[in-house]
């Protein structure tokens, strides 16, 4: 079993890395944008919009 404090980390990661993710795409690959709304907008579900740290595809 995964101990708690990892997927509160994990679920910490996920939401500082998203910010920066949207800059760098702006300045670096504008045309991927929407690739990369997409993809946050998944971690967004597996987290239940962050309400969960564990993700809704992690099986216990």
């Amino acid at each position: 079993m995964i101990p708690k404090n990892f997927w509160d980390l994990y679920a910490l990661y996920s939401a500082l890395i998203m910010f920066g993710t949207i800059t760098w795409t702006l300045q670096v690959v504008p045309e991927q944008l929407d690739s990369m709304m997409a993809s946050i907008r998944t971690v967004l579900d597996d987290h239940r919009n962050f309400e969960s740290a564990i993700p809704i595809w992690y099986k216990r």
